[in-house]
């Protein structure tokens, strides 16, 4: 499953998952100030901007986590930060539950405090 995403700067890749209902653009204002330091990998999660709809009876973090680790193969990308913001921060979390090995570091930012 092909996720939409849009890659900007240079430097480490870091990976910006946004929270549910919303797409890369939250990350507009923040990107100028990190891409001279970060390739950034801003991607919409399954029924989100660009992305597909999540398959029907598809569980919906699995799925994304699918969908993310084909945008880190597309970009031949060895390991890269992630930065989950609100439910992204779930979906990072099941990437690294999956992916333990392709992440460097992890940040939360504002996450669902309520069990998925």
């Amino acid at each position: 499953m092909t996720l939409s995403y849009r890659v900007v700067g240079s430097g480490t890749p870091l990976l910006l998952i946004h929270g549910m209902g919303l797409t890369y653009s939250i990350w507009e204002n923040l990107a100028p100030l990190l891409s001279p330091y970060y390739k950034l990998i801003m991607i919409e999660l399954l029924g989100h901007g660009g992305s597909p709809e999540i398959p029907k009876n598809a569980p919906y973090y699995s799925a994304n986590v699918d969908g993310l680790e084909a945008v880190r193969r597309e970009l031949n990308i060895e390991c890269w930060d992630v930065l989950g913001y609100s439910m992204g921060a779930w979906a990072a979390q099941a990437y690294c539950e999956r992916y333990p090995e392709r992440i460097d570091r992890m940040a939360f930012l504002c996450p669902a405090l309520f069990s998925r």
